[in-house]
């Protein structure tokens, strides 16, 4: 779904952070998986805090980990939009059972970062898009699991990368971009390279270059966009370029770039 006018943009910032570790999706006693509140949960309640409603018009939403987008697309064409940092911990989203149900994956809560060893990161990322009062789908929502693995290296990193939909065979692109750290500045881009995956599909590559001097440096995942035949759908996850590796540290009196003693690399 391409938008044609955007009246309003609202950002928000509730609190974000990055959880090491843990497991992403909690089991419920019933057996199933278990977040804060559904995305379109979410994305409903941004829309009210806003002053609008549902019956306003057509409600798109996707949610990246940590950040909620929705727009609204009114009768007479126009539309308004909205984004949202949120926490899952303390998010007040009414819990919508049918939604949960739908996804395969969490982007209520900041995605999971583990390092493996010196030379391994894994992350796990969730996509969620759907619609409320569609005139065409009515209400729906799906997700993307994305599993993604970086191999920090001298000279350049290599991923891979797996994606797996809760239901039919969306498409998914996005870049991976490798960074230096600046210690308290935003860090320095340094180079990319895009992907594509294809329904549930895995690839290894996407190297990114530039890691050949000494410091921290990170690879970040950014750009997500989903495209969905089913629904028509075709439209960027808010928020994504948030997904950022662990800092690793490279060395150029070794010629190495890794995760020092498996821990990460200071600013």
């Amino acid at each position: 779904m391409h938008l044609r006018k955007k009246l309003l943009i609202i950002t928000v910032l509730v609190g974000f952070g990055i959880t090491a570790g843990v497991s992403p999706v909690a089991a419920d006693p019933e057996g199933g998986a278990s977040t804060s509140g559904s995305c379109e949960g979410l994305a409903v309640d941004l829309l009210e805090q806003n002053g609008f409603t549902v019956e306003d018009g057509e409600v798109t939403y996707t949610c990246a980990p940590g950040t909620v987008g929705v727009s609204q697309t009114h009768q007479d064409g126009t539309e308004v939009a909205f984004v949202e940092e949120v926490d899952g911990a303390s998010s007040s989203a009414a819990r919508d059972t049918a939604a949960l149900a739908a996804v395969n994956c969490d982007a209520v809560n900041p995605p999971t970062r583990t390092i493996v060893s010196e030379l391994q990161v894994d992350l796990y990322l969730c996509a969620v898009y759907g619609q409320v009062n569609s005139p065409e789908f009515g209400s729906w929502t799906r997700s993307i699991q994305i599993d993604w693995t970086v191999y920090p290296g001298w000279n350049s990193a290599q991923s891979r990368i797996s994606t797996i939909p809760s239901e039919g065979s969306p498409t998914l692109t996005g870049t991976v971009t490798s960074q230096k750290q600046n210690g308290v500045l935003p860090p320095t881009e340094l180079s990319s390279a895009a992907f594509t995956m294809q329904g549930n599909d895995s690839a290894t590559g996407y190297v990114v270059g530039g890691l050949n001097t000494d410091g921290s440096h990170s690879v970040k995942m950014e750009d997500l966009y989903v495209t969905d035949a089913d629904y028509a759908f075709d439209q960027a996850i808010e928020g994504s370029g948030q997904d950022v590796t662990p800092r690793f540290s490279c060395d150029s009196s070794a010629n190495r770039c890794f995760y020092p003693n498996g821990e990460e690399a200071g600013l």
